[in-house]
């Protein structure tokens, strides 16, 4: 399950109240991550980069082949 919480440029002390509000529903809940949409982006980039990287050393290798 995703949360999303827009919040002002001083993220920090937001975190610990969102933490904090969480826990206080059930403390049963199992660990869970705070993330900015910034990092959850550049994640699927670096996916996608890899992937273009993997992609132009197999073309380089078929191109070599040949």
């Amino acid at each position: 399950m995703d949360i999303v919480v827009r919040a002002g440029q001083d993220q920090l002390p937001l975190t610990a109240s969102i933490r904090v509000a969480i826990l206080s529903v059930n403390l049963n809940i199992p660990r869970f991550e705070i993330l900015t949409v910034d990092s959850e982006i550049e994640k699927l980039g670096n996916r996608r980069r890899f992937q273009t990287w993997l992609l132009n050393a197999f073309s380089a290798i078929a191109l070599f082949l040949a």
